[in-house]
């Protein structure tokens, strides 16, 4: 994938946000590029519906019990996480301040208790993933107008990879569509030299009886190829 046209785009949006007298958020736009640029980050973005688990799913990858998990809807807030030599836990505002959380509050924004504008950041210090990935929560694919406002806002931007997390009891509602949909658009599609992959999690297969599991597999294919 080619840098520069990713340097003049971010170049682009802060000249705007420095226009609107957003400085700070325009200067937080350079930095992460050049950070995901110099780094040769690996962006992943999470979606599907509340409960559905892909807080845990992530918490698996990273191999760490960052995110909250539960029977209630816990993402209420974009969660972005990254490596790092030492745990952190950032909110990063719309306007480019960054606010240290504790864990408490931390745990209160990802779960939907308390709402705030921005990106909450944290990082993982295992391996079992690359130190260049970076993985992103969203809230659940139910909130369809937050989600398409984060999306209208660029709050869910460059992915390289979507990861759609799907309940195997009731695979691809029209909500995870529509927003599968707009997320492609969103990320530039799928493709190997721009846009993203897209991979499928489904998740609670063991409640499908086994000779309907096949049933399941096949009707997802028909729909993410009508979609694709």
């Amino acid at each position: 994938m080619s840098t520069r046209p990713e340097i003049d785009s971010a170049r682009r949006l802060a000249s705007i946000a420095d226009e609107l007298g957003l400085a700070a958020a325009g200067r937080a736009i350079l930095l992460d590029t050049h950070r995901r640029l110099d780094q040769a980050t690996l962006r992943i973005l999470v979606i599907g519906e509340i409960k559905h688990g892909k807080s845990s799913l992530i918490n698996a990858l990273v191999g760490e019990k960052i995110l909250p998990t539960g029977v209630t809807p816990t993402t209420g807030a974009v969660v972005r996480l990254h490596h790092g030599e030492a745990t952190e836990r950032r909110l990063i505002h719309p306007d480019g301040r960054i606010e240290g959380l504790s864990d408490e509050r931390f745990a209160a924004l990802a779960r939907g208790r308390e709402r705030a504008e921005g990106v909450v950041d944290a990082t993982w210090s295992g391996d079992q993933l690359p130190v260049e990935a970076e993985l992103i929560d969203t809230p659940g694919v139910n909130d369809i107008n937050r989600l398409r406002s984060l999306l209208s806002r660029g709050e869910l931007p460059g992915a390289d990879v979507l990861v759609l997390v799907l309940d195997a009891t009731q695979a691809l509602s029209r909500s995870e569509l529509g927003f599968l949909r707009d997320a492609l658009v969103a990320v530039g599609g799928l493709g190997d030299d721009s846009g993203a992959r897209l991979l499928v999690a489904i998740n609670r297969i063991d409640l499908v009886a086994d000779h309907e599991r096949q049933l399941v597999a096949d009707h997802l294919q028909r729909e993410l190829a009508a979609l694709l």
